[in-house]
């Protein structure tokens, strides 16, 4: 089952959870619309902005925002973006183990544990999205 299939080039969908942040996302020509989704609960947690209104009710179907919704109370701080036919993530944590810090001493074992717990954001994100195929297919 494949969630998300953009097979349509959007101009521009972001989609914020209301803690996060940080948006300065990559804008479109043209305004940006808030868009108000059909789930209430959805829109009382997220907000919803597009350069055309219809591209968010074709890329945000229900499924996708019950998934959406799912990274947001696993990571609290999520953001997306559909460009074209791309989606970018981003989700918010305390620290970036891929980021270096020559100014202070490294154990190799806590670093090691730092980017593990980095690559598993990355990882969870894919599955969650379902943009992971089913294991049969991938054997």
């Amino acid at each position: 089952m494949k969630l998300l299939q953009v097979d349509k080039e959007v101009k521009s969908v972001q989609v914020f959870s209301k803690s996060f942040h940080y948006r300065d996302t990559p804008k479109v020509s043209g305004v940006m619309q808030s868009v108000e989704m059909e789930n209430t609960d959805f829109n009382k947690r997220f907000d919803v902005l597009a350069a055309d209104p219809v591209d968010a009710f074709y890329v945000l179907t229900p499924q996708f925002m019950e998934r959406v919704d799912f990274l947001k109370e696993k990571y609290m701080h999520v953001g997306m973006n559909f460009q074209g036919n791309k989606l970018y993530v981003g989700i918010w944590t305390s620290g970036d183990a891929f980021d270096g810090d020559t100014t202070r001493t490294v154990n190799l074992l806590d670093e090691k544990a730092a980017i593990m717990k980095d690559v598993r954001v990355i990882t969870d994100i894919i599955d969650v999205l379902g943009m992971m195929r089913d294991k049969e297919e991938n054997m």
